[in-house]
């Protein structure tokens, strides 16, 4: 099942929201409701000392993500979807449960752009 994320500490300035989520425990998929579908998304999670980034060219669930020692890899499943919304959520973007950008506690600050 997953879990809608209301932001707090949103700033929404020009077409830029940015957002604080404390993962849900267990980590279950995360919408991430913006009133747009984003163009690109970036996601630092604090816990892990992590990075995830995912834009428009990069096919649904995937994210380029960054580790502390600053190894880059493609992750191909479970990362950052953009969603259209629905009649349960709005636009914005589906976080996955990769254990990288969702694990349970985790805390996570994320920028979408439109």
């Amino acid at each position: 099942m997953a879990a809608a994320v209301k932001v707090y500490n949103d700033q929404l300035q020009k077409d830029v929201v940015t957002g604080k989520i404390t993962c849900a425990n267990p980590a279950v998929a995360i919408y991430v409701e913006l009133g747009f579908v984003p163009s690109k998304v970036e996601i630092l999670n604090q816990t892990q000392l992590a990075k995830g980034e995912w834009n428009k060219n990069l096919t649904d669930a995937y994210y380029f993500k960054t580790v502390t020692d600053g190894t880059l890899s493609l992750v191909t499943s479970a990362g950052i979807t953009p969603f259209v919304g629905s009649t349960t959520y709005k636009p914005g973007f589906i976080i996955g449960t990769d254990a990288v950008l969702n694990t349970a506690a985790d805390v996570l600050y994320f920028t979408a752009y439109r």
